[in-house]
C-alpha cells in the first residue's frame, strides 16, 4: 500500500513479488526500497529500531537472493 495513509488505507501497488526471509525489519526496509520510499525517519518502527541500535541498521546488511534491488525497482 502506499500514499498518504501507507499500510492503514492506501491503495494496493501491484509489484507482483513475494518477499520472504527470516527478519521481519529487514523485509520492511526491503519493501520500502523497492516502493521507492525515502521518509525511513517518518516510520514509527523504523525509528525506533534505528535510534536504539537495534536490528539491521542498513540495507547493506541485508543479503537478498534472487533479483537485484536495482531489478525490483523497474
Amino acid at each position: 500500500m502506499y500514499g498518504t495513509m501507507g499500510s492503514v488505507s492506501g491503495p494496493l501497488k501491484d509489484w507482483n513479488l513475494i518477499l520472504a526471509g527470516t527478519d521481519e525489519f529487514a523485509l520492511d526496509l526491503i519493501a520500502l526500497k523497492i516502493g521507492n520510499f525515502n521518509g525511513l525517519a517518518h516510520v514509527p518502527h523504523i525509528k525506533s529500531v534505528h535510534s536504539r541500535g537495534l536490528g539491521i541498521q542498513s540495507l547493506d546488511d541485508i543479503d537478498v537472493v534472487g533479483l537485484s534491488l536495482e531489478e525490483l525497482r523497474r
